[in-house]
């Protein structure tokens, strides 16, 4: 078990730790607790893409302020197949330029990452997969 949950297992137990461990939640209302959960599953996304992706140029993103979507925006004509490849990966995610009206991106290249859902180890391997398909597609892209 990770330090960060200690004091967490000592006030609920072990038993119902491993329960919340294993559970998929959504989070109401960014209050609290709820609040400083989002960030750290914001963290993890923008620290996936500041190590992976921002040496290589192929996208830029913001870093929300008070939101939790991060909106990737790649070089043109990438987003589809960055997401074809990672939903073939078993990573689904919102639909390249749902940003957009009526979905649709005129440069094909804006995906946004909603990262309210799943537990943050989840959230890492998907963004380790996200981060991996967008190396890929931009590696095909570039061979055409």
């Amino acid at each position: 078990m990770r330090e960060q949950f200690i004091r967490t297992e000592m006030l609920l137990g072990a038993e119902a730790l491993e329960r919340l461990q294993n559970a998929r939640v959504a989070l109401f209302g960014l209050g609290g607790v709820g609040g400083y959960t989002l960030e750290a599953l914001t963290r993890s996304v923008l620290e996936k893409l500041d190590t992976q992706i921002a040496p290589l140029g192929i996208a830029t993103w913001h870093k929300p302020k008070g939101g939790y979507f991060v909106s990737v925006n790649t070089t043109p004509g990438l987003a589809k197949r960055t997401l074809a490849l990672c939903k073939e990966a078993g990573v689904v995610m919102t639909s390249a330029g749902a940003t957009y009206p009526y979905g649709h991106d005129p440069a094909d290249s804006n995906i946004r990452v909603a990262p309210s859902l799943p537990p943050v180890e989840e959230l890492e391997q998907a963004m380790a997969v996200f981060c991996c398909c967008l190396k890929l597609a931009a590696l095909e892209k570039s061979k055409k």
